[in-house]
């Protein structure tokens, strides 16, 4: 949920490690979701490349955003299946 907007082109991804590396959920650059609006934002659903489905670390990236605007954030939630 995002409370207040981030820049134009700003978007927040999720990453998974094993213990340093971080990769991308999809191994490519997904999910990931525009903050540039406020409200609830869902990804489309991804598959998941197999490191992921292991018992890993996740994080919160944000990419594309311009170092100025600050967004801000309610719930998040990663939901897998």
């Amino acid at each position: 949920n995002v409370t207040a907007v981030g820049a134009t082109h700003a978007k927040i991804r999720v990453q998974y490690a094993e213990q340093i590396t971080y990769y991308y959920l999809d191994d490519s650059s997904g999910p990931s979701v525009g903050i540039n609006t406020t409200g609830l934002k869902v990804s489309t659903w991804i598959d998941l490349c197999d490191g992921a489905k292991a018992d890993v670390y996740l994080r919160l990236v944000g990419i594309g955003g311009d170092g100025i605007v600050n967004p801000a954030f309610g719930l998040i939630a990663v939901q897998v299946k």
